[in-house]
């Protein structure tokens, strides 16, 4: 801490040292547990969403996955699903707004309902976070926040215009904020087209036959994305209130040649690469948000209510999954899901010495189902769970917290019954699954530690978590076209449990930055997807996959660092790894990430007396082959690849463009990523790909007369 009294009697001229070594955000009234990256037990990570972008990524998810413990399920550059530490779906709670985002979670064919451009900070919580966020925050939580921290009198917009060569994507998309105290508005709108993707390979595999891929080209794997924001807020000085509502809508093509029953004409090029033709997906998610932060004398309270609607859809030819030819049913799957969701939080300050959070939250589920497949059923569901959180600081470097929470839950869903056709002609029905009635009441609670000595924080926390199951582990009956296969539910499962250990350490000073985490978490009941030695009878499917409970061991290691061993030198690494082991088969669960590390440089340029800033940089990417791997399930290599990347900064008055261009692949390297659902129709990722991205900020300042 520097301090320097100014003399009242003459003045002083004082000279500060510039340096150019980043600094670490300080997060100022932001988190929403009220607590700073050194006060919270578990390890926190906060990202910018102008460094989402500078990632070159289709989708959030996917941009997320550069930070160690962090990766993605991908369907191809656009469609991604964010895991933590190799847990997702129901595993991980991802909030916007403070609101749990609601979709089809289980689905691995789809991702998150945002767009980058949205995007403004993001708080990822490594570990169990269910005493603050409630169930399914077992592995961790992604949290999608607003700045707040805008100057009274100023509009900031953003223009921004990218485009990839790998599928032939345009994005352009506008966002503008503007801070009038107390009123603040912000509007983004966003529309990205891309067309079918390509990949250094000829052909595929699927149930084990060998098929052609023509022109290297994933044909019918176009799409088109559109979002819109919008956020109004009040702020005072008893706090802020904000309404936010968003609107997203994604349109994107099946594999033609691995969605039902493959022929070589699905396969043969047609007119166009960025059409979207039979068979594909649309999804559309609209939320409306009202935020509330009040203080009360030393006091804080938060209420959250949120309003979700989640529509995905899936179109096919039915003769093309052994059903009868309909020309005008092509609607395949549908899940409407409505959610209500609500929350509050009152932060108690006792003394400077403790503070204690009392959290109360609700949300209640509806989604209804149709197509002429099923996989799930229509379902209600509901939770509402209480806790308190206890933050004991008895000295400024050391804090205490202490936690408890409870959640009582209930699903109810209706037996199905589904047609049987042979030879196209129906002969019967089949019950698909059965009516269920299930209650869940759950305890948990969690005790952390944190110290900080000089330029070294130490974190330690214990504690255990649960999640009820989701309606696709007790119901699901059907092929899952979007993931290759046949997922078959069961009815009889419990609460997954799990005790969990996590250790951190941060070493963080001016030109020297490294963190290093270890986990250790024993599942008792963990739900998972197994691929059986059976076939599945439904004519497109392969191998049967059955959710199954088991005890079970998880545990991992994360590390990055940073140095600038010169003013203009950046270099940075990091790595992961995740062991997995079920001691009742002693195979490892599946779809567990491989060991996989990130190296960086960068080295800046400053042109023009400052006027132009130049940033050449090169990333290397490798991965570990993936032995631990599940029965049946498949052995992928590990692989190497590079990027290059240049941005140009230019520095005028009010407009400051940011160019940058990016080699994704830069070797053409054929490689596999044992996370893509299409590792199973021997499919490598894409090949080389160039990327140009413009950006446009602009910043106006109203000057206000002085009264």
């Amino acid at each position: 801490m520097f301090s320097y009294q100014l003399s009242s009697s003459k003045a002083d001229t004082l000279f500060l040292e510039p340096s150019h070594i980043e600094l670490f955000k300080v997060d100022v009234e932001e988190s929403r547990s009220r607590q700073n990256r050194e006060e919270l037990a578990l390890q926190i990570v906060t990202v910018e969403g102008a460094q989402l972008l500078e990632q070159g990524q289709q989708s959030v998810a996917a941009a997320l996955a550069n930070i160690p413990g962090v990766q993605a399920i991908t369907t191809g550059p656009a469609v991604a699903k964010p895991l933590i530490r190799g847990l997702g779906f129901n595993r991980i709670a991802v909030f916007d707004h403070g609101i749990r985002q609601e979709g089809q979670q289980w689905g691995a064919d789809h991702g998150l309902e945002m767009d980058l451009l949205g995007v403004e900070k993001v708080d990822i919580i490594k570990g169990p976070g269910a005493l603050l966020y409630g169930p399914d925050a077992m592995s961790g939580v992604i949290s999608f926040l607003p700045q707040r921290q805008l100057k009274d009198g100023t509009l900031n917009s953003k223009g921004l215009f990218q485009w990839r060569s790998v599928n032939e994507s345009l994005f352009f998309g506008i966002r503008s904020d503007i801070f009038f105290k107390p009123i603040s508005l912000k509007l983004t709108v966003s529309q990205q087209d891309f067309g079918d993707f390509k990949v250094p390979s000829n052909v595929f595999l699927f149930n084990g036959f060998t098929y052609p891929l023509w022109n290297q080209k994933i044909k019918n794997t176009a799409g088109r994305e559109r979002s819109a924001r919008a956020e109004l807020g009040y702020f005072s000085r008893w706090g802020f209130s904000s309404i936010y509502a968003a609107y997203y809508d994604l349109n994107v093509g099946f594999f033609s040649g691995a969605h039902g029953i493959p022929t070589l004409e699905d396969l043969l090029p047609d007119e166009s690469t960025r059409n979207v033709n039979h068979p594909y997906q649309s999804i559309r998610h609209i939320k409306i948000i009202h935020n509330n932060n009040i203080r009360i004398g030393r006091h804080w309270f938060e209420s959250d209510v949120g309003y979700q609607q989640n529509l995905r859809q899936e179109f096919a030819q039915p003769h093309s999954h052994g059903i009868p030819l309909n020309p005008s049913n092509t609607l395949e799957h549908s899940f409407f899901l409505t959610t209500w969701s609500v929350q509050s939080r009152f932060h108690h300050h006792v003394h400077n010495a403790i503070q204690i959070i009392y959290s109360v939250s609700g949300q209640y589920k509806t989604n209804k189902t149709g197509g002429f497949e099923y996989l799930i059923p229509d379902f209600d569901d509901w939770m509402a769970g209480s806790s308190a959180l206890v933050k004991w600081t008895p000295r400024e470097q050391h804090s205490f917290t202490l936690g408890l929470r409870g959640d009582y839950a209930g699903l109810t869903s209706s037996a199905h019954y589904r047609q049987i056709y042979e030879n196209g002609l129906p002969i019967g029905m089949i019950q698909a699954s059965s009516a269920q009635n299930r209650r869940f009441l759950n305890f948990s609670g969690a005790l952390g530690f944190s110290t900080v000595r000089g330029f070294n924080t130490f974190k330690a926390h214990i504690g255990n978590a649960f999640r009820t199951p989701a309606v696709v582990e007790l119901s699901a009956n059907g092929m899952h076209h979007g993931a290759f296969r046949h997922e078959v539910g069961d009815s009889a499962l419990k609460s997954e449990r799990a005790i969990q250990l996590d250790f951190s350490f941060l070493h963080s000073e001016p030109k020297f930055f490294v963190s290093m985490s270890t986990f250790f978490n024993y599942f008792f009941g963990f739900i998972y997807l197994n691929p059986t030695e059976k076939f599945s009878p439904l004519p497109e499917a392969g191998l049967i996959w059955h959710y199954e409970q088991s005890d079970g061991v998880h545990t991992g290691i994360e590390a990055e660092c940073d140095v600038h061993p010169l003013e203009a030198l950046h270099i940075g690494a990091g790595g992961q790894f995740v062991y997995t082991i079920d001691p009742a088969t002693g195979y490892s669960f599946p779809l567990m990430p491989p060991a996989t590390g990130l190296f960086r440089a960068d080295y800046t340029l400053n042109l023009l007396k400052n006027k132009l800033v130049l940033t050449p940089g090169l990333e290397g990417r490798f991965s570990a082959p993936q032995f631990l791997h599940a029965r049946n399930e498949l052995f992928t290599p590990g692989f190497a690849i590079a990027n290059l990347r240049v941005q140009g900064r230019l520095n005028f008055k009010f407009l400051k463009p940011v160019i940058t261009f990016r080699v994704d692949n830069l070797l053409n390297s054929r490689y596999f990523n044992h996370l893509s659902n299409w590792r199973y129709l021997g499919l490598p990722e894409p090949g080389r790909n160039f990327l140009l991205s413009i950006s446009l900020p602009l910043e106006i300042s109203v000057k206000k007369p002085v009264k």
